[in-house]
């Protein structure tokens, strides 16, 4: 073994100088410790009650009486009702009275094909009862709205055709 140094009395081998400078710079961390600062902690108090509060009431209110609203009728006021715009310039009926019925939400009922095939050239603005009564004119039948089922009732205005293609007589009045 060989002789290094000497410290003191003691003597210091060559091998354990290595581990020696090691303790000592971990002696040197544990000491000195880290840079970080110490978190405080916080301590809330012990809870004293199970459930919340029980609900304050007071015995002041503040009561309606309980009546309807009043309605307010203005007679001379117009009624706001949507409008709406059908343009279908060469088609058959059943194809108006399609998109009429799709545009306000309604159903239509089936068209009997001699009807439904009629050709209509339609152009309207105003509100349904306004298009609906254009688009009967322009196709020579009566178109009915019924407004509480949501349906369109188209009724042929024609006289209809017997099976040997002759016209029924008039009513007798």
């Amino acid at each position: 073994m060989e002789i290094v140094g000497r410290v003191g009395s003691l003597r210091i081998p060559r091998g354990s100088v290595s581990v020696s400078v090691m303790l000592s710079l971990t002696a040197l961390l544990v000491v000195t410790g880290c840079s970080a600062k110490v978190v405080g902690t916080e301590s809330y108090p012990v809870v004293s009650r199970q459930f919340p509060p029980e609900p304050v009431y007071s015995r002041v209110g503040l009561h309606y009486e309980a009546h309807s609203i009043p309605q307010v009728l203005d007679r001379g006021a117009p009624l706001i009702e949507p409008a709406y715009e059908l343009r279908m310039p060469s088609t058959n009926l059943r194809e108006a009275i399609a998109a009429f019925s799709k545009t306000l939400g309604y159903a239509s009922l089936d068209i009997p094909s001699p009807l439904g095939d009629r050709r209509v050239s339609v152009q309207a603005r105003g509100n349904a009862d306004q298009v609906a009564a254009a688009l009967s004119s322009a196709a020579g039948v009566r178109t009915e709205l019924d407004h509480a089922r949501r349906q369109i009732h188209v009724v042929d205005l024609r006289p209809a055709e017997s099976a040997d293609n002759t016209t029924l007589p008039p009513a007798a009045k």
